[in-house]
């Protein structure tokens, strides 16, 4: 019960957040893209090393990256290299209702990307609240997850949920759909 009226004030301060946010949306190609969000899962090694390799396949052509890593430890892990562009939420970065805290997220917010791309399938309260207020031009999400309604385009991942196989959806679906507007 105490879960369901934590979940229900989070609902509504995130309304009242998302009544104050305006933003363009538009679609680049991935080759067009210059700044890229990314949110993901780095709970574990294996994750941690999974999204490196997309980091390096993006950077090595040129893009801007801004990255936000998810675990759910009080201190960042071992694996979880420092860099100048990535913010890793932990557990005291979010207050009780999972309304994230960090000194890091007024900037974030208001920092317009040209993608958002999140392999994280919103896993935390916390991610839900940074991609609905982030400024980013497109959202790129799986489509399996309850925070579907925040993205521009929508990933069905059921068979394959790995960050991996988002990423490469998410390149064919920006291609496709480039200087598409809503």
């Amino acid at each position: 019960m105490f879960e369901s009226i934590k979940n229900r004030i989070f609902e509504r301060r995130l309304k009242k957040q998302l009544t104050l946010v305006r933003r363009d949306v538009k679609n680049k190609s991935f080759d067009e893209l210059e700044s890229i969000l990314f949110f993901f899962d780095c709970r574990n090694e294996e994750k941690y090393v999974e999204f490196e390799r997309i980091y390096n396949y993006c950077k090595d052509r040129g893009k801007s990256i801004r990255a936000i890593g998810y675990t759910n430890m009080k201190h960042q892990a071992h694996f979880c290299a420092p860099r100048i562009n990535f913010e890793y939420v932990l557990v005291s970065h979010y207050n009780s209702m999972g309304v994230p805290t960090a000194g890091w997220v007024d900037e974030l917010i208001k920092n317009e990307y040209d993608v958002l791309i999140d392999l994280s399938h919103c896993m935390h309260k916390s991610f839900q609240w940074l991609i609905a207020l982030s400024q980013s031009k497109c959202k790129v999400g799986a489509a399996d997850v309850k925070c579907d309604s925040l993205y521009d385009i929508t990933i069905d991942t059921e068979n394959e949920p790995s960050q991996r196989y988002l990423m490469q959806q998410a390149i064919i679906y920006l291609n496709m759909l480039k200087n598409k507007t809503q």
